[in-house]
């Protein structure tokens, strides 16, 4: 939640904040008396990026981040803006971007820097789906290829469902909980995804609209399941399912059929979800 200390631990971890009591080691080094802490070994995206803009123009701002006797500076300036496409946005003022390009043209100058921990605070803050999947690969790509340790702090459940190795709950400035994304999401009641409220009580494990789509054709294919018969045969005609936030899921049919979204409203929402928009395209 709000106001349990997340951002302030990833300040202490940088060295923006100072403990009160402890210390705060990266790789064997206290962070408070490193002072090349931030040359190839760590580096934080705030959850404001324009703390991050000083120049007149996003790639005077990379720039910034690399020394001036770079033989190849602007090759790494095209690699990065093309990694996080920000190509045509090179010559834009910072704040005459939008919320997302300002992110990912923050997340493009940290980069630069090389580090090998990286701190990010709301990174999907603004960025629409497209790009959230863009995020996901490069971070992945990020931890295998380069073996970049990611610390992310997101109210982005499903983000975090979805792409995270680990989880951890943050509460009173202590950490209460740490599980795989399966175990914490699916035993959480209120800080869960979308598509767990809604099919936990026919699949207590599944976390995402791609849980909830396997665990269907899983039904779908073995008609000795203890879930309905009817069910089953609903499932069926089912080809996709997207949680679109945290209140909304979308189930795409095969053949529309305005009976059977009202059997499926029925037997797969709860309670709380007492709204089915029906489209023309049969979702």
């Amino acid at each position: 939640g709000n106001g349990t200390g997340k951002s302030t631990t990833l300040k202490a971890v940088c060295g923006i904040c100072r403990p009160y009591r402890g210390k705060v080691r990266v790789d064997g080094q206290d962070t408070a008396k490193c002072r090349d802490l931030f040359h190839g070994k760590l580096a934080m995206l705030p959850q404001d990026p324009q703390c991050l803009f000083v120049k007149k123009t996003v790639r005077e701002d990379l720039e910034e981040m690399l020394p001036a006797s770079c033989p190849d500076k602007d090759r790494r300036i095209a690699d990065m803006a093309r990694l996080c496409d920000i190509t045509a946005l090179l010559e834009h003022h910072p704040y005459d971007l939008s919320g997302g390009e300002q992110q990912r043209s923050a997340l493009a100058k940290v980069l630069l820097t090389e580090p090998k921990l990286l701190l990010l605070d709301e990174p999907t803050k603004g960025l629409d789906s497209f790009f959230k999947r863009q995020l996901a690969g490069l971070l992945r790509r990020l931890m295998t290829e380069e073996g970049v340790t990611i610390v992310m702090v997101s109210h982005d459940v499903e983000f975090c469902a979805e792409y995270a190795d680990s989880v951890s709950m943050f509460f009173d400035g202590q950490l209460l909980t740490t599980n795989t994304p399966r175990r914490f999401f699916a035993q959480n009641s209120f800080y869960t995804t979308a598509a767990n409220r809604m099919s936990r009580h026919l699949f207590p494990q599944a976390v995402t609209a791609e849980d909830v789509i396997y665990s269907i054709k899983r039904c779908a294919d073995n008609e000795g399941s203890a879930i309905d018969s009817s069910l089953v045969s609903a499932f069926s005609v089912i080809s996709d399912v997207q949680a679109t936030d945290d209140k909304t899921v979308v189930l795409t049919l095969k053949q529309p059929d305005l009976e059977l979204l009202n059997f499926l409203t029925a037997a797969i929402v709860p309670a709380n979800y007492d709204k089915l928009d029906t489209e023309p395209c049969g979702t």
